[in-house]
């Protein structure tokens, strides 16, 4: 089996990885997990493809330039006072909202093909993220039985 999605099919080594990160969000993640993990800025909450995701410039991160641009893969939990997230591929630390940082952005989120979320109801999207992280280990503990 190849490490691709195929017609929305997850494969065995998708279902793997988002083993190991449902694992990993029971705990919070250490100092040292955290100093490692890419350091995303301005970000917005952000539903793209119907998945909950985090979109701004990204910091520290092995696939992006400094300051580029990034969506996440989807957010499996996310605590914006203790300052991090972990999306469906790794934790991420959290900068100043796109609305604390610089309210100008948020025009340019807007212009995005996804659905920009208001952090003055954080409830909505804690219940996406909740949702989704509830399909997701539905999907991995089927196919890790099967």
């Amino acid at each position: 089996m190849t490490d691709t999605t195929r017609a929305g099919i997850l494969t065995r080594a998708h279902m793997d990885r988002l083993a190991t990160s449902l694992i990993a969000i029971a705990d919070a993640p250490s100092d040292e997990t955290l100093a490692a993990a890419p350091l995303i800025e301005a970000w917005a909450p952000v539903i793209s493809l119907g998945r909950p995701c985090l979109m701004g410039p990204v910091h520290g991160h092995s696939a992006f330039r400094d300051g580029e641009h990034h969506e996440t893969a989807p957010i499996l939990f996310i605590d914006p006072d203790a300052g991090y997230a972990r999306s469906a591929d790794q934790w991420y630390r959290l900068g100043a909202s796109v609305f604390e940082a610089d309210p100008s952005l948020v025009a340019y989120m807007r212009a995005k093909p996804t659905a920009l979320l208001s952090l003055s109801d954080p409830v909505d999207y804690s219940a996406s993220v909740d949702a989704y992280r509830t399909k997701i280990e539905g999907l991995v503990r089927s196919s890790l039985d099967a």
